[in-house]
C-alpha cells in the first residue's frame, strides 16, 4: 500500500507545477500510471482479487517501488531540462494559428481504407466474420504500413473536423465528411477500439489544447466509459474465434456472476508483466544496447526478411506468456524500464533509463509548451509525440513499435499535412 501511494503522489506534485498537465508528456505517463498500475493496485488490494499470471504480491510491490524511482528522477530531469531549454528559446517558439489538410487526402483514405478491407476478404481474413484474422494480417508482412497510415489519417480527420466545426466555424465539404465517416466504420468494423476510442477523444484533445478547458470533464467521463467498452469488445474478439456472439452477449459475459469487477480490472495486466519482466531479466544477462540495434532494421518487412529479430514485446512474450502468443496471436506490453534493464543490467539499466527518459520527456514537453493555443503545432503534437509517448511508456521506447512509429508518424504529418508559410523553413 506505502510503495503505491508514494507512487501517487509522485505522479501528482508535478500537476502543480506544470500548466495543462493533463496532456503534457509527463501528464501522459501519469495517467497511464495512475489508472492502470495504481488504481489496479489499490482495487486488488482492496477486493482482495488475485494478479494475473499468479503474479506474487511482493513482485508487485517491488515493481510499484522502482517506477516510483523511475518516474520520481525522470520526472525532476524532465522539469529542469525542459525548463532550462524554454529560458533559451522561449522567443523563439513558433505560433502558427492555422492547421490544414492536403486537399487531396480525403480521396486517398477512401481508396486506402476500401482496398485494404477488399484484400482482406479475398484472402478470407473478413473483419466481419474474422475479426481477429484480420487483425493478424494488419500486423504481419508489411502490412503494419497501410495500418499505420490508415490510423494515422483517422486521427488526422477526427482533429481535423474539431477544428473546423468549434475553432474555425466552418463545414468540413462532402468529401472530408464521408472520409472522416469511413474511417470510423473501419476501426469499428475492424475491431480497432483503441483506435476507434482515439478518434473521439483526439479532437476533444485538440479543443482543449487551443482553449476549450471544460471539455476536460467529458474527457474525464470518457475514460471509464471506454476501459469498459474495450473489455466488452476483448471478449467478443475472442469467443468469436471459436462461435459467434453478438456484442450485446460479450457484455452479459463480462457482467455476469460475482466476478464482474475481476473481469474489468484483469483485462489490463501491464502491472503483472512488468513485474514478471523485471523478475525474469534481473537473473539474465544484459546485452548492452545490442538488442536495441535491432530497432534500425524493424522498417523491413518481415516477408522481405523472415527472420529479422522480434521486437522485445514479442521476444518476452514468447518466454513469460507463450500461451498468449500461440493462442490469440498478440503480445504483452513489458514498459520502458524494463527494455533498460534488458540492455544494461538492473543498476546501470535504471540509471540509463532515468537519463534518458528524463531527457526525452523534457524536449517532447518543450515541444508540448509551444503547441497550446497553436492549431498546427498542437496537431503536430497529438499525431506524432502524444503515440510515441503512450505507446513507449508502456511497450519500450526504443526496442518496440514506438520508435518506428514515430517516424513513420513524422513522415506522415509531413506528408498528409499542408505546411503554412509561416512555419516553413
Amino acid at each position: 500500500m506505502a510503495a503505491s501511494l508514494i507512487l501517487l503522489a509522485i505522479i501528482v506534485i508535478p500537476a502543480f507545477i506544470v500548466r495543462r498537465y493533463f496532456l503534457s508528456p509527463m501528464g501522459i505517463i501519469s495517467c497511464v500510471t495512475a489508472v492502470f498500475l495504481v488504481a489496479k493496485y489499490l482495487i486488488c488490494f482492496h477486493y482482495q482479487i488475485t494478479f494475473l499470471h499468479s503474479v506474487p504480491a511482493e513482485d508487485i510491490k517491488r515493481e510499484l517501488s522502482l517506477i516510483s524511482i523511475h518516474l520520481g528522477f525522470s520526472f525532476a530531469l524532465a522539469l529542469a531540462v525542459s525548463y532550462w531549454l524554454l529560458s533559451i528559446y522561449k522567443g523563439e517558439l513558433q505560433q502558427v494559428d492555422e492547421l490544414r489538410v492536403r486537399k487531396w487526402v480525403p480521396y486517398a483514405n477512401i481508396i486506402l481504407l476500401v482496398g485494404i478491407t477488399t484484400v482482406a476478404i479475398a484472402l478470407g481474413k473478413s473483419p466481419f466474420g474474422n475479426p481477429l484474422g484480420f487483425r493478424r494480417m494488419l500486423e504481419s508482412q508489411g502490412m503494419y504500413y497501410f495500418l499505420s497510415m490508415a490510423l494515422f489519417i483517422s486521427y488526422m480527420n477526427s482533429i481535423y473536423a474539431g477544428y473546423r466545426f468549434f475553432l474555425i466555424n466552418k463545414r468540413l465539404s462532402v468529401t472530408e465528411m464521408l472520409s472522416t465517416l469511413v474511417s470510423l466504420s473501419f476501426c469499428f468494423i475492424c475491431g480497432l477500439i483503441n483506435a476507434l476510442v482515439l478518434c473521439i477523444v483526439m479532437p476533444l484533445f485538440f479543443l482543449y489544447l487551443n482553449g476549450r478547458r471544460r471539455l476536460l470533464v467529458i474527457l474525464l467521463i470518457l475514460v471509464p466509459i471506454a476501459a469498459i467498452y474495450v473489455r466488452i469488445y476483448s471478449v467478443y474478439r475472442d469467443v468469436n474465434t471459436q462461435t459467434s456472439i453478438s456484442l450485446s452477449d460479450a457484455s452479459k459475459i463480462v457482467f455476469s456472476g460475482d466476478d464482474g469487477l475481476d473481469k474489468l480490472v484483469n483485462r489490463f495486466d501491464y502491472l503483472e508483466n512488468f513485474a514478471m519482466a523485471t523478475k525474469y531479466l534481473e537473473h539474465q544477462q544484459p546485452n548492452y544496447g545490442a538488442a536495441m540495434a535491432g530497432t534500425l532494421v524493424q522498417f523491413i518487412p518481415r516477408a522481405l526478411w523472415e527472420d529479422k529479430p522480434v521486437v522485445f514485446s514479442r521476444r518476452l512474450t514468447e518466454i513469460l506468456i507463450p500461451d498468449m502468443f500461440d493462442g490469440a496471436g498478440s503480445t504483452a506490453n513489458f514498459g520502458e524500464v524494463n527494455e533498460f534493464f534488458d540492455a544494461f543490467g538492473l543498476k546501470l539499466g535504471m540509471l540509463v533509463s532515468v537519463l534518458s527518459i528524463g531527457i526525452l520527456v523534457g524536449l517532447i514537453h518543450v515541444f508540448y509548451i509551444s503547441s497550446e493555443g497553436n492549431p498546427h503545432m498542437t496537431a503536430r503534437y497529438l499525431l506524432v509525440f502524444f503515440p510515441y509517448v503512450m505507446t513507449g511508456y508502456i511497450a519500450g521506447f526504443v526496442m518496440d513499435l514506438a520508435f518506428p512509429l514515430l517516424i513513420l508518424n513524422t513522415i506522415y504529418f509531413k506528408f498528409f499535412v499542408e505546411t503554412p508559410k509561416s512555419d516553413r523553413n
